[in-house]
């Protein structure tokens, strides 16, 4: 028998965000519940709304350097470098959604960390 991963409802007077924010209480879990448990098919869905979890932002910083040096009438060199997330400010990605789990309404996974990419091209 396959099993179905149940939709959470939502409780009338609950805020979602109310008391959330930090890396282990992301959201208000008390807001949501599992479904009735209604004979039949319908047993599996709740009313949440889609989207009503609004995840972690982005804040990132890139930057890029380049000179470019003439080396005769059609010969040039050319160094750049480049470096995304530039201050290596933590990117939060992943929210545990899925209830009844011990990690449910905890941040789970983050983003790339600082990248430095250094390019030298000679054009002739």
């Amino acid at each position: 028998m396959r099993q179905h991963q149940r939709l959470a409802a939502q409780l009338d007077g609950q805020s979602v965000t109310a008391g959330g924010g930090s890396l282990l209480h992301w959201f208000n879990t008390a807001a949501y519940s599992a479904p009735g448990n209604t004979p039949g098919f319908c047993d599996y869905f709740g009313n949440a709304p889609r989207n009503s979890i609004e995840g972690p932002g982005t804040v990132s910083n890139n930057m890029s350097l380049s000179k470019t040096m003439n080396l005769g009438e059609t010969r040039s060199m050319e160094i750049r470098a480049t470096i995304n997330n530039v201050f290596n400010t933590v990117q939060y990605s992943g929210v545990d959604t899925t209830e009844h789990t011990p990690q449910f309404g905890q941040v789970t996974s983050v983003g790339q960390m600082r990248q430095f990419q250094f390019r030298a091209s000679f054009r002739f």
